[in-house]
């Protein structure tokens, strides 16, 4: 009877093992086509991606060059190369502060998409891509990125005095 008791626990003992294996090869599974997926949905909004940040990029540069530009040629406040450093500083974290409000954005549908639909889910993309867009600027600045690109146009002497436009 000893033996059979001891027969019987290794055979349970096997199948929960094998329950286990199974359990754990399905999750690995479900993983795997998880990031598939995410990995399929990053290179399919590539090009969206780059689109809106070019967009982003133009139009901060646009604005950068209205401003920059009107302090150079009629408030007289600063040099024609901070101009410069300072249009191509607020065009490049332009197009980067937009490609992280975009991700902000879609991070926000992907969480709420399954919850809510029409105006609120709108809404909730608009608010997270507006914030995404402000963290990434802010990040910028406080890493010294806009910095460090009027200076690299600019030069160290003038690039002081150059300001972001915004």
């Amino acid at each position: 009877p000893a033996v059979s008791v001891a027969a019987n626990a290794a055979a349970g003992a096997s199948v929960s093992v094998a329950s286990v294996g199974s359990a754990a090869s399905g999750i690995v599974s479900k993983a795997s086509h998880f990031v598939k997926g995410v990995i399929g949905n990053l290179k399919a909004s590539i090009p969206a991606l780059a689109k809106g940040a070019g967009i982003g990029a133009a139009i901060s540069g646009v604005v950068s060059l209205a401003v920059n530009g009107y302090q150079t040629f009629v408030a007289k406040t600063m040099t024609t190369r901070q101009m410069a450093g300072a249009v191509a500083a607020d065009t490049v974290t332009g197009g980067i502060s937009s490609l992280g409000g975009m991700a902000a954005g879609g991070a926000g549908v992907g969480i709420a998409g399954t919850a809510l639909a029409g105006l609120p889910l709108t809404l909730l993309t608009i608010g997270a891509g507006i914030a995404g867009s402000m963290i990434t600027g802010r990040m910028m600045d406080g890493l010294g990125i806009h910095q460090a690109i009027a200076t690299a146009i600019s030069g160290p002497a003038t690039a002081a005095a150059a300001a972001p436009a915004q």
